[in-house]
């Protein structure tokens, strides 16, 4: 049994999305090439973000993977910003597959760090507006990279 069944198998155990479960209980049921595609590592933060399809894994965009990348994302802005959480984000989310999961998601993690959270389909113009007004923050790659490696501990 290769190391990416195991990996899948802890996976699927913290999957919140059902569609997700069938697609890695299928992948479970198959050869292990498509579970070594998915389970090989972790997505990467390029400069366009996190992309990639969203499907099962830590090599595809899925609630999990996004829920620690915002754990990442906003324990970095508390250390670095000491009124992120009075200032707080706004999360804006589009027609994409997921994207309102996982935006609520995401709000969810920072709400529980304390952050104040204003999240709608809406908002890109609004956080627009604020950036303006409050600044901008740059968020280093290194502080991505080192939400998605939390995973694999």
């Amino acid at each position: 049994m290769s190391d990416f069944r195991s990996e899948a198998r802890r996976w699927l155990a913290a999957e919140p999305d059902a569609d997700m479960r069938e697609e890695l209980e299928s992948l479970l049921a198959g050869p292990d090439d498509e579970l070594s595609v998915r389970f090989d590592g972790r997505l990467q933060f390029g400069t366009a973000g996190l992309r990639a399809a969203v499907g099962a894994g830590p090599q595809r965009m899925n609630r999990l993977v996004v829920q620690q990348a915002a754990a990442g994302l906003v324990d970095y802005l508390l250390k670095a910003e000491p009124d992120a959480a009075s200032r707080g984000v706004i999360i804006g989310y589009d027609a994409r597959r997921k994207s309102d999961a996982f935006a609520l998601d995401t709000a969810r993690v920072c709400a529980a760090r304390g952050v104040i959270v204003e999240v709608g389909a809406e908002k890109q113009k609004e956080g627009r507006k604020r950036m303006r007004q409050y600044g901008k923050v740059e968020i280093p790659q290194s502080a991505f990279l080192a939400a998605l490696k939390m995973g694999d501990e």
